[in-house]
């Protein structure tokens, strides 16, 4: 049985893929990066391929710490 998708819900995940996902406010005035979901998930999926390159798997436990200024 094929799950059953109305034209709606799909048109609604169409348009929220190119909505934006994050704003990210720099400390200088006016400057600011917006991502949107497709975007944010290129991302995703390029830093995954990163750690999979170096072995990471699912299930491992990581700790990343950025220092702030």
């Amino acid at each position: 049985m094929r799950p059953f998708y109305s034209t709606r819900a799909v048109a609604d995940e169409l348009l929220r893929y190119f909505q934006t996902a994050i704003i990210w406010e720099a400390d200088e005035p006016g400057e600011h990066v917006e991502l949107s979901y497709e975007q944010l998930f290129q991302e995703v999926c390029k830093t995954a391929n990163i750690l999979k390159s170096f072995g990471v798997r699912k299930g491992d436990v990581r700790f990343s710490f950025e220092a702030g200024s």
